[in-house]
């Protein structure tokens, strides 16, 4: 991505950063449980890349957590809501809006569709009232917020990840094992990524490059060359056993 020079860029970019990063964990943990049978049946390094693994999990938890964080105000954050509150205590966007609206709706509709509405017209339609448009977005990240799967990784996070809290009961210490799918997890990185550009369109009327490649291959790769079978998985005649290999399908 490219180097941030505005007060919104500046409290975007961490953000996006951070919603990037957890993507990257999300693809090198299952990318390795993808390999979890051909691992097992060589016995080849079977410890270290369960460690990776749920070093990928853990961080994937805590950077997603980092986005919605609503805990003491002490502090400034770089989160979603901070972002609310700059955008509303900005006098100068409201000049800003009818230029949006005129040269980016289309592309704006776009990037609505990550941001959970049924209708992408009705927030459009609100754009050019500002309290109304950030209002709508706000209640959208609450709904984020308080989904099922944010919930489960919000409790994991808490009383276990960040926090190692004692647990006597056997169903709680189930529950706070069972974490969303990594397609629920992207559902929620998706928002976040979404929601950053439309502020930024918003605001600016442009957006930052994502320049970051997927770990999902690459983590794949290196654990053909530990089993010792990346020749054979890209070798012509292998091609079709081994061609959902490098295929990312949750």
């Amino acid at each position: 991505m490219e180097e941030f020079d505005t007060p919104i860029k500046k409290l975007v970019y961490p953000i996006l950063i951070n919603a990037y990063k957890t993507k990257s964990c999300l693809e090198v943990y299952y990318a390795i449980g993808k390999s979890a049978s051909e691992l097992k049946k060589i016995d080849k390094n079977e410890e270290y890349w369960g460690l990776i693994q749920n070093l990928a999990l853990s961080s994937a938890v805590i950077n997603i957590y980092k986005i919605f964080d609503q805990s003491s105000k002490k502090y400034k954050k770089h989160t979603l809501f901070e972002i609310i509150e700059f955008v509303r205590n900005d006098k100068n966007i409201s000049e800003k809006i009818t230029w949006w609206m005129n040269n980016n709706r289309a592309f704006v509709s776009g990037i609505l569709e990550g941001l959970w509405f049924g209708s992408k017209e009705e927030l459009l339609n609100c754009a050019l009232k500002k309290e109304e448009f950030l209002n709508v977005l706000y209640n959208k990240i609450i709904e984020v917020v308080e989904s099922k799967s944010f919930k489960k990784i919000k409790k994991t996070r808490d009383k276990d990840i960040a926090h190692q809290e004692y647990i006597e009961s056997y169903w709680l210490k189930q529950e706070i094992k069972t974490l969303p799918s990594v397609k629920e997890f992207e559902k929620i990185i998706n928002f976040a990524v979404s929601f950053c550009n439309c502020m930024l369109i918003y605001c600016e009327g442009g957006t930052l490059h994502n320049g970051s490649k997927s770990l999902f291959r690459t983590t794949r790769r290196k654990i053909a060359e530990d089993l010792g079978i990346v020749d054979i998985i890209e070798s012509s005649e292998n091609h079709e056993k081994y061609k959902d290999w490098y295929d990312y399908n949750e």
